[in-house]
């Protein structure tokens, strides 16, 4: 994955999140966002990109690989309520993260 790809997968991640922050301080209760719910997010933010089934499958390892990238690396996102199910797993932006969007 190149970086430009990569930042273009965080960009969409983070947005993503933001927004379930926005959702959640207007007082829907919300713990964070199911990391199953998250990748199908950025996504659909790509589809007009996806032509094959193979693409899409891609795209969603793709993102997965951020994903942990962000929490391992960046420590930009933290897992807010785990599960035994990674894509059941809540995920939210790391309090103390300085927001670069």
């Amino acid at each position: 994955m190149s970086a430009e790809e990569y930042d273009r997968y965080g960009q969409a991640i983070q947005l993503v999140l933001q927004a379930e922050e926005k959702r959640e301080a207007s007082g829907v209760e919300s713990r964070g966002i199911r990391q199953g719910d998250l990748i199908e997010q950025v996504i659909t933010k790509f589809l007009r990109e996806v032509n094959s089934v193979e693409e899409y499958y891609d795209m969603e390892r793709k993102a997965r690989l951020v994903i942990e990238r962000l929490m391992k690396h960046d420590r930009m996102m933290i897992v807010s309520e785990d599960s035994d199910s990674v894509n059941e797993r809540k995920l939210k932006i790391h309090p103390n993260y300085v927001r670069h969007i």
